[in-house]
């Protein structure tokens, strides 16, 4: 940000160097409009460049437990590992546990999200995927499910799943013994167990404040730089206009010659091309420089060594619960 401001000031400077009109010479537009048109390019590619270098990291998943921010003990990371090979193989439901220190910025929904889609848990014709994150430095916890899960768990089990077995354990840093705890429960609930369905199931209005749900685009970190960008573009064209403005206003005002106005005879060009100086040329944004990033990032099948084979490239629903411990 701090050098984006800095690129308006190397603009105003740039201009403040046009000489005024003296000696009945007239400030040529089309070096006016050529100098902020090279300054207004240079701040735009800097914009979109901003995303790629502060973009959050998602941790590579190289198995069914992915302990980054070493929260589980290892022997509860064995039986989570046992516990989701069974489930996958009784009834094709893919869990992904995964334990990060830091959200790096981004609530830690989207984060889900993103995660859950970068890896496609889940599989690809079923959707049926959950990922359970863990983000140690926040204290969040975000129990994130696929199409195909949203009517099995859903966000109605945060009160008997999420505050009565995840908090409490967490809070007694028993983290591998709430995970464990809490994925047998999914897999009867995946499996149809009537009565655990029931218990573990409540009408969506009893649902407490403060957690779970949907996920809420809105809070979404990326819609603030999205805001952001708009704003600056937006008085970028404002000054501009302001400049141009001023510039033939000034002009004309101040411009004789031989008792007559001067009026130029050039209006600058309002195409692409910069003019002089090195910044005309074309197809600068064409030839797909800024396209095709992220096309499947959705597919996520393979790519993975050893007894793991990896997950099935299944799609995130948005639904599931999650929480603070």
């Amino acid at each position: 940000m701090a050098f984006v401001v800095a690129c308006f000031v190397c603009l105003a400077a740039d201009l403040c160097c046009l000489k005024p009109p003296q000696s009945k010479k007239l400030i040529n537009l089309q070096t006016v409009f050529n100098k902020t048109m090279k300054w207004t390019w240079l701040i735009i590619i800097l914009m979109l460049l901003i995303p790629t270098a502060s973009a959050v990291t998602y941790p590579t998943l190289n198995g069914f437990v992915t302990d980054n921010a070493n929260m589980i003990d290892p022997s509860y990371k064995d039986k989570i590992t046992q516990l989701a090979q069974d489930i996958e193989k009784n009834s094709t439901v893919e869990i992904a546990v995964v334990t990060v220190n830091s959200l790096e910025g981004e609530s830690v929904d989207m984060y889900a999200v993103n995660l859950f889609e970068k890896a496609g848990i889940g599989k690809k014709d079923k959707d049926n995927g959950l990922l359970i994150l863990v983000a140690k430095d926040s204290r969040d916890y975000r129990f994130e499910v696929g199409y195909g899960l949203e009517g099995t768990i859903t966000d109605s089990m945060k009160v008997n799943i999420g505050d009565r077995i995840i908090v409490p354990n967490f809070k007694n840093g028993d983290y591998g013994k709430g995970i464990y705890e809490s994925m047998l429960v999914v897999k009867d609930l995946v499996n149809g167990n009537p009565e655990v369905v029931s218990q573990y199931s409540m009408p969506q209005g009893n649902i407490p404040q403060g957690g779970g749900g949907n996920i809420d685009f809105s809070s979404n970190g990326t819609d603030a730089f999205g805001a952001l960008f708009v704003v600056l573009f937006i008085l970028v064209v404002i000054f501009i206009v302001f400049v141009a403005i001023m510039s033939a206003s000034y002009s004309t005002n101040t411009s004789w010659k031989r008792g007559r106005v001067y009026t130029p005879t050039r209006i600058p060009n309002m195409g692409w091309g910069m003019g002089g100086g090195g910044w005309a040329g074309g197809g600068g944004f064409g030839g797909g420089g800024f396209g095709g990033g992220g096309g499947g990032g959705r597919s996520g099948g393979g790519g993975f060594g050893g007894g793991f084979g990896g997950f099935g490239g299944g799609r995130s629903g948005g639904g599931g619960f999650g929480g603070k411990w």
